[in-house]
């Protein structure tokens, strides 16, 4: 990331005189602006180049991320000294003369942009969070901040969003995801805990819960982090009447402020079956049904819409006479939109809309189709005769 420069620049009819080093060193860089960032860089923001050698630049703000394209112009365009440049007469002293600094035959173009977060998830799945005990002091897991604002192309509030969406925490001055087999242990180990202890799913404590792990390697941002990832906060009982909801807490040790969550019933199913389905990746749809039932907490119902982007129906048997679970993750397939698309139609050669929605990285005001025109060209065409979207 490089920081800009701003310059502000009237363009009148004036008398002008070349300065002495013009042409040599003074290499200007044009940026053209809308009213609406124009007002942002006004308020105060930050602005910063994101990308390296290989990457599409992208101009960052404090919360909004910009594409940027070079546009050459048709006229040259002149830099001077001067904060505005009033009609002058031609016959003037060469001391009144405005000075030309630079020349510029092009401007940088901005239009607004989707953040590109591909790089960070990359950067945080290198060394998950495994845990205390054995770590590996040669490997340090998470990343710095820094590291993240430097490397990932998009701003400070849009780099907070996502890492809230990806479930991670800052531990240690870095922020870290957990590691998919850590974190299954230890959401089982807080259920096994809740239910032999008689703690009510609707009415967690991450202190009272980070207590009972202890011995575990089960820190306390371990603790309410699933907790948040699969549940949400509550009222804390002794705010009750006061309009005082609990807040999450981001340090390790846990057990600060109101930090009471209740399970929620899809989320904890579909982590359940996401556990029988890693330990045998397809099933007799009945069956699996049936022993999905029987591992869920009580009060709380398997639906196979839960497990949406991580396993499939599919048609079995003379005729498809039959149906089976297969397990297939959208967190396994690749982050770049082309090659995710090209491994989706390498696994099945047909998707209806409402199938392939959960495996794609669609922005939410685009439609499955539109994305599709987009990203698949090469790979699918729409079968209006049967609605799906094929080979």
């Amino acid at each position: 990331r490089t920081s800009v420069s701003r310059f502000v620049i009237s363009a009148r009819m004036a008398a002008v005189k070349y300065a002495g080093d013009f042409g040599t060193d003074t290499n200007f860089t044009l940026l053209e602006i809308s009213p609406e960032l124009a007002k942002e860089i006004e308020s105060g923001t930050e602005l910063a180049f994101a990308g390296g050698e290989n990457d599409t630049m992208m101009l960052c703000t404090d919360s909004s991320t910009y594409s940027v394209k070079v546009a050459t112009t048709s006229n040259t365009l002149y830099i001077t000294d001067a904060q505005t440049c009033a009609d002058t007469p031609l016959t003037v002293s060469h001391d009144d003369l405005i000075s030309v600094l630079g020349a510029s035959s092009s401007v940088l173009e901005v239009s607004p942009a989707a953040p590109k977060l591909e790089r960070m998830e990359e950067l945080l799945r290198v060394a998950p969070f495994s845990g205390l005990i054995e770590r590996d002091e040669a490997t340090v897991s998470g990343i710095t901040w820094d590291t993240l604002i430097s490397e990932v192309q998009a701003s400070p509030a849009e780099i907070k969003a996502a890492l809230h969406d990806m479930n991670a925490f800052e531990f240690e001055g870095r922020w870290q995801v957990m590691d998919e087999l850590y974190a299954a242990d230890k959401l089982t180990l807080i259920l096994t805990s809740a239910i032999a202890e008689g703690w009510s799913l609707d009415h967690l404590d991450v202190t009272t819960v980070t207590a009972s792990l202890d011995g575990h390697d089960c820190p306390g941002i371990v603790v309410s982090t699933l907790l948040r990832q699969y549940g949400h906060l509550v009222e804390d009982p002794e705010s009750q009447g006061a309009g005082v909801q609990g807040s999450e807490i981001s340090t390790a040790e846990g057990g600060r402020g109101c930090t009471t969550y209740a399970l929620d019933s899809d989320r904890i199913c579909r982590f359940e079956a996401i556990k029988l389905l890693r330990e045998t990746a397809r099933w007799p749809l009945d069956a699996f049904m049936e022993t999905w039932k029987n591992v869920i907490p009580k009060n709380m119902n398997a639906d196979f819409a839960q497990l949406q982007g991580v396993a499939l129906a599919c048609e079995t048997g003379a005729a498809g006479s039959e149906k089976e679970v297969v397990y297939y993750s959208a967190s396994d397939l690749p982050v770049d939109q082309r090659k995710r698309l090209a491994a989706l139609f390498k696994f099945r050669a047909e998707w209806t809309a409402d199938e392939i929605k959960p495996y794609l990285r669609v922005v939410s005001r685009i439609s499955v189709l539109s994305f599709l025109t987009r990203f698949a060209q090469g790979h699918c065409c729409w079968r209006a005769d049967c609605g799906k979207h094929t080979v």
